[in-house]
């Protein structure tokens, strides 16, 4: 089938990233629905960070699938876990990590689409940081995500 019109993928199906060593599977992106919205199927393995940041420029939302992870809203910290719905409206900063011994899942909408070509360009180019941190820090200016400074623990 051609990619644009496609309409039912299986499970494990999409174009696998790996994102700092965390799979990372685009479900639909852009071209699949006309730039409305983007759909990932994320895995975070234990000591996982995404660190706290902020876009102006699309609504994100989280619904877990498998796992715990600690989610920071807006300097705020709480464990989520299967069944959990976190709503990220565009400029709210936000984070998390795996704090526990086992992977978690989830899936992720990002409205409207294009936050896959940040993912991509993260995938092709970040392999470990602090080595990479430069790299992360331009790819997420070019992407207009702002990475804000790490938070006290």
């Amino acid at each position: 089938m051609v990619r644009n019109s496609k309409s039912i993928w299986e499970a494990q199906e999409g174009k696998r990233l790996n994102i700092l060593g965390d799979p990372f599977i685009c479900k639909a992106v852009g071209e699949d629905t006309t730039n409305s919205w983007a759909l990932f199927e994320a895995t975070v393995l234990p000591g996982s960070v995404v660190p706290d940041h902020r876009h102006d420029g699309f609504d994100e939302a989280f619904y877990i699938l498998d796992g715990e992870l600690e989610m920071s809203l807006e300097g705020e910290t709480m464990a989520v876990s299967p069944g959990y719905f976190i709503n990220i409206r565009r400029g709210t900063v936000h984070g998390y990590r795996n704090t526990s011994s086992r992977a978690a899942r989830y899936l992720t909408w990002a409205h409207p689409a294009g936050i896959e070509h940040f993912y991509e360009e993260i995938s092709e180019n970040v392999k470990r940081v602090p080595e990479d941190l430069e790299k992360v820090l331009s790819i997420a200016e070019k992407h207009q995500i702002q990475i804000m400074p790490p938070r006290e623990d």
